[in-house]
């Protein structure tokens, strides 16, 4: 496994808990899964005008979290 695979890996295994009780929460429903879901990334992060492909930034956590 190459250092980005075991990054994805455990990245996944973070969010997992979270992703499966929104899930649930939404009554297994993937669109109302993925619409809480990026609510709470939007939260959570603020989103920079230059972010995105070939951005010279990443997406950054806010300061207060």
């Amino acid at each position: 496994m190459d250092t980005s695979d075991a990054t994805h890996a455990a990245l996944v295994a973070r969010l997992a808990p979270r992703l499966r009780a929104l899930h649930e929460a939404n009554g297994r429903d993937w669109a109302g899964t993925v619409r809480d879901a990026l609510a709470l990334l939007q939260e959570t992060h603020r989103v920079e005008p230059r972010d995105g492909p070939g951005a010279d930034t990443p997406d950054s956590p806010r300061e207060d979290d």
